[in-house]
This record gives C-alpha cells, structure tokens and sequence, in this order.
C-alpha cells in the first residue's frame, strides 16, 4: 500500500464523480476511534469497493485494505490491487497480514459479512439474520467478529508474554514482522458497523443494459437486473448515504476462561494452531456477527420508498386503495421519526403535502410497479 496508489485511486473517483450523478452524504464519522478498525459494512453495489476505501481513507488518513475473490488476481489487476490495499482471498498470508495490520494500527480492514452483494432485503429468517442469494441462502460470516478477536487476543497475549516469557514474545514478533513491542498499538481493536443506503432506486433499462445485450449474448438474468438497478443510479442520480455506527469493543468478549488460559500460556503457540479455546472465540464471534449485523440494518437511511412498502405489506392486497395508501404515508412521514431512533432520507425534512394531491416529486412507486407487473 502506498500515499501515491491512494491519490491515482481517489482522483479517478472525483473523476466518476464529474460524469456520474451520485450525491455521497457522510453521517457518524465522529464515532471511528482511532488505531486498526474493522469495517463491517452492507453490500449492495460494486461501487463500494472504490467508493468506501476512498472516503474513510479520506476520513481517517490511514490506508485502508480489503479482500477480493482470488479470480480477479490476474494479468495487471493483480498489481493494481496490491498497490492499492486489496487482497486475494486465496493469498497464503492473508490471515497473518491482517492481525499484524491492526496490531501496528497500520492500516484498517473492511468486510462484508453478507459475503456478496445483496439486493433483497429479507435478511431475517426465524429471528435470525439470512443472507439470500440464487444459491440458496446462509447466515452472515463471522469474518469481521473473528479478525478483530484474533488481533486483540495477540495484542493481549504479546503484552503479556513480553513480561513473563520475552523470548516467546519474541518469536511472535518476528512472526509478525513487527521489529519490537513498541511497535505494537496499544489501541483495542475495534467493529465500525457501516451502512450504505442509496434513493432512489429504479430498475429500468439503460446504457449499460443495451450495450451489455448488444456485445454479449445470453446474458444471465441476475446481471442484467443488477445493471439495469445499478446504471439507472449511476447514470440518472442517486443519494448515497454512509453511517457510522458506535464502535464494538471486542475486548470484554475475550474475558472467559478457556480464552484466558490460552493467552497466558507460556508454551508457544503457533499463528494457526488449534487452540484448546477455539470454540468459545467461535461463540464469541457469533454473538458480535449479530451486534453488528443488528447495527448496520438499524442504521438504514429511510426514505419515501421504505414507508410505502411497509404499509403496503400491512395492508391485505384485496384491501388496498391508492388514495388511502398514500395518506397512511403521509401521517408516517410527518411524525417526528428521528425521535423515534429513525435515520432519515433528506427528502423526509420535506412538506409531505404532494402526496394527497398531486404527487408532484414521483413517489408514490405503485404507478412503477403497476406497469411493469410487478
């Protein structure tokens, strides 16, 4: 990683920035605590992958590194994503040059525990958090949970080995490449839940579809509705909202026994060894997966959309009457639901009056799904 990739890297952002229509508004930046952090952000579109390194390096003044599948690394790609903090998933020391990342406060991580991009939103099944997807479906990963787990069980192990057994100390941090225990953060590591919500969202056809249709045949049906959603926000205007939730101190979940034994242990243990405690770390892991996953969804940037099909899915379908539809919306909409803990889209500041007369703003989305049958 080097200041010189993140410069190329954010002038061809400001770059896009000038020909797309994308309005990216922070919220939160305040609560990213300083040293290593991990990330745990929502994953919705490929423009993440530039746009969120981009800002929170812009934020914090600290690179910021994330993974990518291993099929990517090939041809020049492979150098242009070492230079700019991105790393295969198949890179042998990936592992290790993560924990030894966050250990010096070097860089910072982001992961994405949906594990894909995800364009439902139906992640709770039985109370708990799904990922769907063509496939199938499978709970969140606990990679953020498990990074920032193993990164403060060997800041706390090195602490105390470089007391009670320094030679031990020693070799873990030439494992680490670290030349001393200066070197390392005294920092706790860190969870920044972070959501990324976009409005509005309108799948139609565009540029990018027709010209995607006219080069390739047989186009498989998931690509050509993520390029009809993702183009028609790149290309007609969309808001980009970004927040940052209360950081999540992973430190108090190391306080159990079976891990302590562990971390005081004299004897070596090596970076992927199995220790005695790797279950209760996994539990541990679980438990944070749902802290987080509960605060990136609790974080959604509501806008008009969301208000009209939560009441539209209250209401039987036999029942639903379009001049009653929007009144509902328009009684929500003039609570005050940033009271309530609601984040809301800049449009909800607005006079909702429109929507009992004319509807002059567009919002109300049954005219677009009437005629698309959907």
């Amino acid at each position: 990683m080097n200041k010189a990739a993140y410069r190329t890297t954010g002038l061809a952002i400001r770059t896009l920035a000038s020909i797309l229509k994308a309005k990216v508004t922070i919220h939160g930046q305040e609560r990213i605590p300083k040293g290593g952090v991990v990330f745990a952000i929502n994953h919705f579109t490929r423009m993440e992958t530039l746009v969120l390194p981009y800002h929170i390096n812009r934020l914090t003044a600290v690179p910021v590194w994330s993974l990518a599948d291993a099929a990517l690394f090939s041809g020049p790609m492979a150098s242009f994503f070492d230079k700019v903090g991105v790393v295969s998933t198949e890179n042998p020391d990936r592992d290790l040059l993560m924990v030894k990342s966050l250990l010096t406060g070097e860089a910072h991580w982001i992961i994405y525990p949906e594990g894909r991009m995800v364009k439902s939103k139906k992640i709770i099944e039985k109370g708990r958090f799904m990922v769907a997807y063509a496939g199938g479906k499978h709970p969140p990963h606990t990679g953020a949970a498990t990074l920032a787990l193993r990164t403060e069980f060997y800041r706390r192990r090195l602490k105390f080995l470089t007391g009670a057994k320094p030679e031990e100390a020693s070799r873990l941090l030439e494992r680490f490449r670290i030349l001393s225990p200066e070197g390392l953060s005294a920092i706790e590591t860190f969870i920044v839940p972070v959501n990324i919500t976009y409005y509005p969202l309108r799948a139609k056809e565009n540029v990018l579809t027709r010209l995607a249709n006219r080069l390739v045949d047989g186009l498989p049906e998931r690509f050509i509705e993520e390029l009809m959603t993702e183009g028609s926000m790149l290309l007609s205007g969309v808001d980009v909202d970004i927040r940052f939730g209360p950081p999540i101190g992973v430190g108090d979940y190391l306080e159990q026994p079976a891990i302590q034994r562990d971390m005081h242990a004299l004897h070596p243990i090596r970076f992927d060894d199995p220790i005695p405690s790797l279950g209760a770390m996994r539990k541990a892991a679980l438990r944070i997966m749902q802290r987080y996953m509960s605060a990136i969804y609790g974080m959604t940037t509501v806008n008009p959309d969301h208000l009209f099909a939560s009441i539209f899915k209250m209401i039987p379908r036999r029942h639903i009457v379009p001049r009653d539809l929007r009144r509902r919306v328009y009684l929500v909409s003039s609570l005050d639901l940033e009271a309530l803990g609601v984040s809301c889209h800049r449009s909800l500041d607005e006079d909702q009056l429109h929507l009992l007369t004319d509807d002059r703003f567009h919002r109300y989305f049954l005219t677009m799904a009437k005629s698309t049958d959907r």
